[in-house]
């Protein structure tokens, strides 16, 4: 949760629940839950969110893993297989991703997928990068 305000408590936790099973209702589409193959152990989460950009409705496609699953390369594959959803199923144009500046294996991940860089934005009352991701 480095990347976050703060490691969420029980009620956080249940609000971001309660918010993805909304965005399913609303949009279609929130994270999914990634598990190991081999041993059906959870990885972490990935998926495809609509986010308002500059007053733009965005797909984008966000990842999350648990840190003991960094650099395995999970959220390459996970991140490039719900990019693609995006386009094929959902008919998505254009794909991003938001990643903060300090945050570099996400920057790494999102760089592995072909995509650049277009601006920095405020987001979250933080600075946020706009990935997008090549066709």
């Amino acid at each position: 949760m480095r990347h976050y305000p703060h490691p969420m408590d029980r009620a956080e936790a249940q609000g971001w629940i309660e918010k993805g099973l909304a965005r399913y209702e609303r949009d279609g589409c929130s994270f999914y839950a990634l598990e190991s193959l081999a041993t059906g152990e959870f990885l972490g989460q990935c998926g495809i969110l609509m986010q308002e950009v500059e007053d733009v409705n965005e797909t984008e496609v966000g990842y999350l893993l648990l840190y003991k699953h960094w650099h395995k390369g999970y959220a390459t594959e996970a991140a490039r297989a719900c990019r693609d959803f995006a386009r094929s199923e959902r008919g998505a144009e254009r794909v991003i991703s938001l990643i903060n500046p300090s945050n570099t294996p996400s920057a790494n991940v999102a760089r592995r997928l072909g995509a650049t860089i277009e601006k920095t934005i405020i987001k979250w009352d933080v600075p946020h990068d706009v990935w997008v991701h090549a066709r």
